[in-house]
């Protein structure tokens, strides 16, 4: 999961990717993500990593 002040929460959903992990969530926190001002929104990206089947 990462949240972050600035607008990169594509580049972050890029990584994810790139990484092998689905996008779980990807959103604004609106009022509650403000750390300093209203001017300054904040953003979260979560993911998670698919379950891989097993062979028997």
């Amino acid at each position: 999961m990462i949240i972050d002040t600035g607008r990169n929460i594509n580049e972050y959903g890029q990584v994810f990717q790139d990484a092998g992990l689905q996008i779980a969530q990807s959103m604004g926190l609106g009022f509650n993500g403000w750390w300093a001002t209203p001017l300054t929104d904040s953003y979260v990206v979560a993911g998670n990593k698919p379950a891989t089947k097993t062979a028997k």
